[in-house]
């Protein structure tokens, strides 16, 4: 029997070790975000330190993520982007790192417009329609 215990605490152990391995991400948070006159700046109105925030367009995989993002991260255990098309996902990320996820109904704000891709903190200040379609305001 104690052969047997011993067994299990060492599987425990190892499946806690692989499980520390992989790369995760935080929960994603559902937002409604607010435009004020037609434009919207994700540097005001994102929390957190980041300097870069994507968009994630609905049905997004993981690998799609990792080709938007340039790191390989689980969106599809944190968010519903994979199997959703009613939500757009705005990451947030400083440096390499993963900071925030937050969910956006089409229906409040249509970043899906813009297509996956990412901006620089400075440079994430969007024109929205009255009907909550996005384009990208061009740096001036």
């Amino acid at each position: 029997m104690h052969t047997l215990m011993r067994k299990y605490a060492i599987w425990l152990a190892i499946f806690a070790a692989l499980a520390g391995c992989a790369k995760g991400a935080p929960q994603a948070e559902k937002i409604i975000l607010s435009a004020k006159d037609g434009v919207i700046d994700l540097a005001s109105s994102l929390p957190g330190k980041w300097d870069r925030v994507c968009v994630l367009t609905p049905y997004t995989s993981n690998s799609d993520a990792k080709a938007t993002l340039g790191v390989s991260v689980d969106i599809t255990g944190s968010s519903r982007i994979n199997v959703l098309d009613n939500i757009s996902l705005l990451v947030t990320m400083h440096e390499k790192n993963v900071v925030a996820l937050y969910e956006i109904p089409v229906n409040n704000i249509f970043f899906a417009a813009l297509g996956s891709g990412c901006y620089e903190r400075n440079d994430s200040i969007f024109l929205v329609s009255e009907t909550g379609s996005v384009t990208h305001k061009a740096h001036d």
